[in-house]
């Protein structure tokens, strides 16, 4: 088997590993994978042709932006190879929303009381840059900041980015603001920060993502092809 990689579209967490078996009869192989990656079994026997062997990856155990998940095939009694899967966790909160009221006495409500009701980050295989959406609950001038070094809080107690500039602004007021966040490093963690202010006040949202290695899709590469050939995993009986 040569060595894969099967790389998963952003946000999605099963997927399939096929395997060419080029023998006349059946090959028996065991498979093993680093934490999160599960596959349908442990042991198999597969026949001749091409096999298709479900996986799903554990969301939980990946953190939002690239991952990359290890596996192990090995054929009973011969040798064993290498692979990997390759895909992107979606986030940060597409579930998260302030609870908070509007209008909490004069001066007290917007962005003050916490007007960020979404922020969500979608990348792929093919390149390092990331789309970002933004949502709040009132209009407000939005601004978006990335940075390899986490914020710092100001004299507010706020999280702030000194001398880091917007990356991304409404340039006034709104209630949404999307774009892509381009020039980023590969397999690079950056901490991005989300501020909101209105007359009220301000409301800030941070974490942080991983930038992929961008792939390249050489002969090597694995994704759910039914008739993905030798460069993609051929197993012969020794």
């Amino acid at each position: 088997m040569a060595p894969t990689v099967v790389e998963l579209a952003s946000g999605e967490f099963t997927g399939q590993l096929q395997i060419r078996n080029c023998s006349s009869g059946l090959l028996d192989v065991e498979l093993d994978a680093t934490n999160g990656l599960d596959f349908v079994a442990d042991e198999l026997s597969l026949p001749p042709g091409v096999s298709s062997i479900d996986f799903e990856v554990d969301d939980d155990t990946v953190g939002v932006g690239a991952f990359e998940l290890k596996f192990k095939v090995t054929q009973t009694g011969c040798c064993a190879d290498y692979g990997d899967v390759l895909g992107f966790k979606q986030g940060f909160n597409p579930d998260y929303a302030l609870d908070l009221p509007l209008t909490l006495g004069e001066g007290q409500g917007g962005c003050k009381a916490g007007c960020i009701t979404t922020v969500w980050i979608e990348g792929t295989q093919l390149h390092t840059s990331v789309e970002l959406n933004v949502g709040t609950k009132v209009a407000a001038d939005i601004d978006v900041r990335v940075s390899t070094q986490a914020p710092v809080q100001n004299q507010g107690g706020d999280p702030w980015m000194p001398g880091v500039a917007p990356v991304l602004s409404t340039n006034g007021p709104a209630t949404v603001l999307t774009g892509t966040i381009g020039e980023l490093d590969a397999t690079t963690t950056y901490h991005l920060l989300v501020t909101a202010t209105d007359d009220n006040g301000t409301s800030t949202f941070h974490d942080s993502f991983t930038t992929v290695d961008p792939v390249d899709h050489p002969d090597g590469i694995a994704g759910n092809d039914p008739n993905p050939g030798c460069s993609a995993g051929c197993i012969t009986h020794a």
